[in-house]
């Protein structure tokens, strides 16, 4: 019995310093530290979700330890690793972006700054004097931006005012639709020791700007049709966008929101090809299919086959 009680007490022994070892090498996580990428084993569970959260580090390193499975999504894995928020999204061309700030106009351009040349910002007249929206007031504006509008729309809205500890919102729209890509907040901190509350409120702008830059990473480039001219489309997509005389675009005329996923393009049109590049951000392109494209008229980078 007396050994039977020796046992059992360098048994709870070991397993209490263990646990203590555990608890000494125990780590706060950072969601910092972690990315959420495509799941590179969908469907192996019928809940299976078409996101996962990995570490960053596992992606620098290669493929995850203990499980060969992982090596079926590792192209996409090394394909994912993060980039900062200040760089160009992954499509070849920038996308351009119009910004429009309800109430005192006293983040938006501050918003521009932040995104760098990630995006071609553009600012958008004011929806209202107020400083947040209704729906119904939201989805009037776009409305009225959406017949020559090349490009997301971020509204800026300070629906708790600008004072630390209030929260700025940002509502991203796709005006094709229209429909909203995503809406975050961001909260105004307290100021750092040495820091004023305006330099407080413009890192929290900064947070918008780099939320937003991450999240129209994958959006595609997308212009429109100015003019047509014979032979000669005129494009509103051209240097600053990045394009180059020798690309083909993509004509294509209205499309559909398809509920849960996005904006589905409509009828193909014609393929042109950019001939010139003009102006600040403007192109000409030409095609024999010319004739059957129209001013309003959408257009895309063609895809490689």
């Amino acid at each position: 019995m007396a050994k039977r009680l020796i046992v059992a007490a360098a048994v709870a022994a070991a397993i209490t310093g263990t646990l203590a070892g555990c608890a000494a090498r125990q780590q706060v996580l950072n969601s910092q530290d972690y990315v959420e990428i495509d799941s590179p084993f969908p469907g192996e569970a019928g809940d299976a979700n078409a996101k996962i959260w990995v570490p960053k580090a596992s992606l620098e390193k290669g493929v995850p330890r203990g499980r060969e499975v992982a090596k079926i999504g590792y192209e996409k894995l090394a394909a994912a690793k993060v980039t900062d928020a200040a760089t160009v999204p992954r499509s070849p061309l920038r996308l351009r972006l119009l910004v429009a700030e309800s109430g005192r106009q006293q983040l938006s351009q501050h918003f521009a700054t932040a995104v760098g040349k990630a995006l071609v910002v553009r600012q958008a007249a004011p929806p209202s004097p107020a400083d947040a929206l209704t729906e119904a007031e939201a989805l009037s504006y776009l409305g009225t931006v959406s017949g020559n509008a090349s490009g997301p729309l971020l509204f800026l809205s300070k629906p708790e005012g600008t004072h630390p500890g209030a929260r700025l919102k940002a509502d991203l729209y796709d005006v094709r639709g229209p429909l909203v890509i995503r809406s975050f907040w961001v909260a105004v901190p307290e100021p750092a020791p040495g820091q004023s509350e305006q330099e407080a409120l413009l890192s929290a702008v900064k947070g918008l700007a780099e939320t937003a830059v991450r999240t129209l990473s994958w959006f595609p480039w997308y212009g429109r049709v100015a003019r047509v001219s014979g032979e000669r489309v005129y494009l509103d997509g051209g240097a600053e966008a990045g394009l180059a005389a020798g690309q083909q675009v993509t004509v294509y005329r209205g499309g559909e929101v398809v509920k849960g996923i996005g904006f589905a393009p409509g009828t193909h049109i014609a393929t042109l090809r950019v001939k010139e590049l003009f102006g600040s951000d403007g192109s000409v392109a030409t095609s024999t299919e010319a004739e059957q494209v129209q001013a309003g008229d959408y257009v895309e980078l063609e895809s490689p086959p």
